[in-house]
């Protein structure tokens, strides 16, 4: 386990930014850093919607709350008052002049009933009851100031509809308490007014009641007359002022029953709920700031920071384990690379089991480094024959070198002792030119007019011996003398044609060497008329040589030039093998057209005849 921490921390230093762990370390944690700070991101928009619909929840909540308990109270003091009205005891009480004395008894008995009225809601302040006939009003306990409490009678006096109670905001004697006096008119069945029955509901009272009931964060609760005034507010300071803390003209849609948003001013984001009266031409608006619940959001904020944090130190632990796990087969790997003698542990055997991806991977490249050091073992044989064959080849140069200057003396010395020219010095002066042709160069491709030069030496040579017997005829293109040909392919075929179609006959063998073009090729062949080959051998030989295999014991020089023109010209090409007419036999060779520059001077010009005997 250490020794592979330490090949993996070398491996680190040693390629720093190209190394394969970290750059998936660097990917690995990236990716998992942007994911981790994606789903915190989306955790952190979520819940800070969460806490805006909790915020607006509340307040459209504490709206709806504020509003039931207000219009709950007018509702019940809407039902005193119409009791009121249609108690026999309040219109004798009206209709009495103010001479009669049975006024103080009727007064006296609805005293103490619009007394129990009061006592029993604690937001009233107090009720009067109004006579139009002698101008006298009374209230539960009853005192002088009150009758100078004359600021509803006016809106009373103007107002002809008698359907519905009219409510109006005011000040009691214009200064103190704020008030919301409930105003129920009093008729007789022939819509005689007789008065009014006046609740009048005491605004701070109601708003402690209402504060009392509310919850821990209570947001700011208005009520809105049509006028654009506020008739109520928990502080109670700007009773009767134009509101001015939000623009209602988004709620105030003929079809707006009320809707809750959020809204920025100077900077400052609130939740505005905002909702109609379902009795009046009011509006109930509840503004909450969002400040309020600033240190709940502080706490999601930095909640979200820790959680993205320790994602972060997550991604980063998590990379680098599953980087240093994933670089572990590479290791091994490696190591095979690294020390060769592990290779036996990667070596699988006839019933051996590849259980992972690694073992397979591992034992691929042993397979494939045994088969490289095979090759090397091979290779490095092959070098040492090689190395064996030029030394061979050197060897072999030497002796051909030495046997073409001794040939050369030779020549001089039958040349000194005849006194002259002879066959015997000219035979040997032809062996030696065809011996220096052979060894001028190492090039594999000659001119046709090389090649025939070196076959016509070497005629020159075995015609001495031969001459009774053989005669050569030669038809050559003079055309195609500068294309190119494989070296030394004509001499074989010719003494393969004297050796074995002509050395046993008695006289008149004929030797006809031709060489022509047809079409893109240059057809060469070498004619005997020897004894010739039967049909079926000739067959077998053809496609032996066509299948490049071993030819028979004696054939081995048709086979060398043969493979010879395949290896250097291509497989298309090469020897076929006739008969000529009813008996002899033909040997030809087929080479394309090959244009080349010659690169060894020719050795001696000189020009064919069509026929030579």
């Amino acid at each position: 386990m250490k020794a592979g921490v330490t090949q993996l921390i070398r491996y680190i230093r040693a390629f720093r930014f190209h190394s394969v762990v970290v750059r998936n370390f660097l990917m690995i944690t990236l990716v998992l850093a942007l994911s981790f700070a994606s789903v915190s991101y989306v955790v952190y928009r979520r819940m800070n919607q969460i806490v805006r619909d909790e915020v607006s929840s509340i307040s459209a909540s504490n709206l709806y709350s504020v509003r039931d308990v207000i219009e709950g109270i007018f509702q019940d003091l809407h039902q005193v008052s119409s009791l009121l009205t249609i108690d026999e005891r309040v219109s004798a009480y009206l209709r009495t002049p103010s001479t009669d004395p049975i006024l103080l008894t009727l007064g006296a008995d609805i005293s103490t009933t619009l007394s129990y009225f009061q006592y029993t809601y604690d937001s009233v302040d107090s009720v009067y009851l109004y006579s139009e006939i002698n101008g006298l009003y009374s209230a539960a306990g009853l005192t002088e100031g009150d009758a100078l409490d004359d600021g509803w009678l006016e809106l009373y006096a103007t107002d002809t509809t008698d359907a519905d109670p009219i409510i109006v905001p005011r000040l009691k004697y214009g200064i103190f308490p704020r008030l919301v006096s409930l105003i129920d008119t009093i008729q007789l069945p022939d819509q005689t007014r007789l008065g009014a029955v006046v609740v009048n509901v005491n605004i701070d009272i109601l708003g402690d009641l209402i504060r009392s009931q509310s919850s821990e964060v209570t947001p700011r609760v208005y009520v809105v007359d049509a006028d654009g005034r506020m008739i109520f507010s928990y502080d109670g300071s700007d009773f009767l002022e134009p509101f001015t803390a939000v623009s209602l003209d988004r709620f105030t849609q003929p079809d707006s029953q009320g809707e809750t948003q959020i809204i920025s001013s100077n900077g400052l984001e609130s939740v505005v709920s905002v909702t109609r009266s379902e009795y009046r031409d009011y509006w109930y608006v509840s503004v909450f700031p969002l400040a309020a619940y600033t240190q709940r959001l502080e706490s999601i904020r930095s909640f979200v920071i820790v959680l993205v944090a320790l994602s972060v130190l997550a991604a980063f632990f998590i990379s680098a384990l599953i980087a240093v796990r994933a670089f572990g087969p590479f290791l091994r790997i490696l190591s095979i690379f690294e020390s060769p003698s592990r290779l036996s542990e990667y070596q699988s055997g006839p019933g051996s089991v590849q259980n992972d991806e690694v073992r397979l991977m591992a034992q691929n490249v042993v397979r494939t480094l045994l088969t490289n050091q095979q090759l090397a073992a091979e290779m490095e044989k092959q070098m040492e024959l090689l190395n064996q064959a030029q030394a061979t080849a050197l060897q072999g140069q030497i002796n051909p070198h030495f046997l073409y200057n001794t040939l050369e003396s030779i020549r001089w010395l039958v040349v000194a002792n005849a006194g002259g020219e002879s066959k015997a010095s000219g035979m040997i002066s032809s062996l030696a030119k065809l011996l220096r042709l052979s060894l001028e160069s190492d090039d594999k491709v000659v001119t046709i007019r090389k090649e025939l030069e070196h076959a016509r030496l070497y005629l020159d040579v075995m015609l001495v011996r031969y001459a009774d017997k053989v005669s050569v005829e030669w038809e050559i293109d003079e055309s195609v003398m500068d294309y190119m040909i494989t070296k030394i392919v004509l001499q074989p075929l010719i003494e393969n044609a004297i050796y074995h179609g002509m050395k046993h006959l008695d006289a008149d063998g004929i030797l006809r060497i031709r060489v022509a073009r047809e079409a893109n090729t240059i057809m060469l062949s070498v004619e005997d008329n020897g004894p010739g080959m039967g049909p079926d051998a000739m067959r077998r030989m053809n496609a032996k040589l066509r299948e490049s295999v071993e030819l028979p014991r004696g054939s081995i020089g048709l086979q060398n030039v043969n493979q010879r023109i395949k290896m250097t010209m291509g497989d298309e090409f090469g020897i076929e093998l006739g008969s000529n007419g009813t008996q002899g036999f033909c040997v030809s060779l087929r080479v394309p057209l090959l244009e080349g520059n010659e690169s060894i001077p020719m050795s001696q010009s000189f020009s064919l005849p069509r026929a030579t005997t």
